[in-house]
C-alpha cells in the first residue's frame, strides 16, 4: 500500500502510516525490515517528523549494526533538528571517529 501511495503521488504521511502499520505487524525476513525501518525514517523525515525518523534510525543502527548504509544513517540521524541526545551521543562519536 505505501509503495501504491508513492506511486500515484499521495502525500509522504500517507506512506507513512502504511509502513508503520506493517512494522507494527511485524515482518519476519530480515532484509525486509532492514528496508522497511530505512524506508519509514526517511519518509517521516521527509514529512517533517524527526521524531518518528530518529527513532527508527536509531532502531536501524541497534538491529543491523553491519549494513553498508550504517555512515548514511549515522549522518541522517545526526542531521535531525530533534535527535534525542542520547541517539546524538552515539552518532557524533562515530562520525568524528571518521
Amino acid at each position: 500500500m505505501a509503495d501504491a501511495a508513492l506511486r500515484f503521488g499521495y502525500a509522504d504521511a500517507i506512506a507513512l502510516d502504511h509502513l508503520l502499520a506493517a512494522d507494527r505487524a511485524g515482518i519476519a525476513r530480515a532484509i525486509t525490515q532492514r528496508d522497511t525501518l530505512i524506508r519509514i525514517a526517511e519518509l517521516a523525515r521527509r514529512a517533517d517528523r524527526p521524531d518518528i525518523a530518529a527513532a527508527y534510525y536509531g532502531r536501524f543502527l541497534q538491529q543491523f549494526p553491519r549494513d553498508a548504509r550504517r555512515l548514511l544513517v549515522q549522518e541522517r540521524l545526526a542531521a535531525l533538528p530533534v535527535a534525542s541526545s542520547r541517539e546524538r551521543e552515539r552518532v557524533v562519536p562515530a562520525l568524528s571517529a571518521r
